[in-house]
């Protein structure tokens, strides 16, 4: 919904009032004028992700064995 500018839960109003607030317009122009930002913040949230699949069972190990 971020690319209607719709917020679909309380913390995606708070994301898009952040948004505003930066002087950037919700809605499809956000992906088209801001595109390298929000690419980052895609890719950060990959590596993130990757880095959880791998930590995950590493954490559950030592703290089960």
């Amino acid at each position: 919904m971020l690319v209607l500018g719709i917020p679909g839960s309380a913390s995606t109003a708070m994301l898009l009032g952040a948004v505003v607030m930066q002087g950037w317009v919700p809605g499809l122009r956000l992906f088209i004028d801001n595109s390298d930002v929000l690419y980052g913040v895609l890719s950060s949230n990959l590596i993130q992700e990757v880095l959880l699949l791998i930590m995950r069972p590493l954490k559950n190990h030592h703290f089960f064995s």
